[in-house]
């Protein structure tokens, strides 16, 4: 089965695809428009999958997006929002209270970004032990569709999101995506910059990563298994 990725302008390129981390088998690389080549896996138990969830797209202007879309319910045909907006200036600032902390509890472990001993947390992230799957929300109200940008110094990290329902009337709503713990959006919170983001239409905010990229490392070695 065949995949087609196409941006939304012809003169954006797609210059990488991969497929849970790894290259996929890609024609056209270059272009506005690739193929890839889907292959059933048989080990699972289930033929092509129709979802987009571990597919990361990289385009020639610096733009890396990771979608979330059924494409058996699209002709097998995914667009690429190629643009690439400019950062906020002046940027946001992060409340001074705001810290990384990374907490373990047996197998389990959890990534928060906010005010210790608070409800005031904007970033979460939770995964097992050695699982190298990741369980990444960020806590607004941002619609039904949102999508995060976040903004690195030679790059734009873009990701469908899913809406996460509270539980119960005390927990607030998020939106979430599972990753791997080698997704670019950790090699880009471990470098320890000051990071715009934006998720949905609300307002910019700032992830302030100097003090904490020893923590966010050793979250994300933990749920490697390292």
């Amino acid at each position: 089965m065949i995949l087609h990725f196409r941006t939304d302008d012809a003169s954006a390129s797609i210059s990488q695809v991969t497929y849970s981390g790894q290259p996929s088998k890609v024609r056209g690389l270059g272009s506005s428009h690739v193929e890839v080549l889907l292959k059933a896996d048989p080990e699972e138990g289930y033929g092509t999958p129709c979802d987009t969830e571990d597919f990361v797209v990289t385009l020639a202007n610096g733009v890396i997006w990771r979608p979330m879309t059924n494409f058996c319910n699209s002709g097998h045909v995914v667009s690429v929002p190629s643009a690439r907006p400019a950062a906020p200036g002046p940027l946001p600032t992060a409340p001074r209270e705001f810290s990384w902390q990374f907490d373990r509890a047996g197998e389990d472990g959890m990534l928060a970004y906010g005010i210790p001993q608070t409800d005031l947390t904007v970033f979460l992230a939770t995964c097992r032990k050695g699982s190298s799957r990741i369980d990444t929300r960020f806590v607004a109200e941002a619609g039904p569709k949102p999508r995060l940008d976040l903004h690195g110094p030679d790059n734009l990290l873009r990701y469908d999101l899913t809406p996460n329902e509270p539980q119960s009337d005390e927990e607030p709503k998020t939106n979430g995506a599972d990753l791997s713990s080698g997704d670019p959006l950790w090699a880009l919170l471990r470098q320890g910059l000051n990071l715009p983001y934006r998720v949905g239409d609300r307002p910019f905010a700032l992830f302030d990563t100097g003090a904490g990229r020893t923590r966010i490392s050793q979250f994300v070695a933990w749920c490697a298994g390292a």
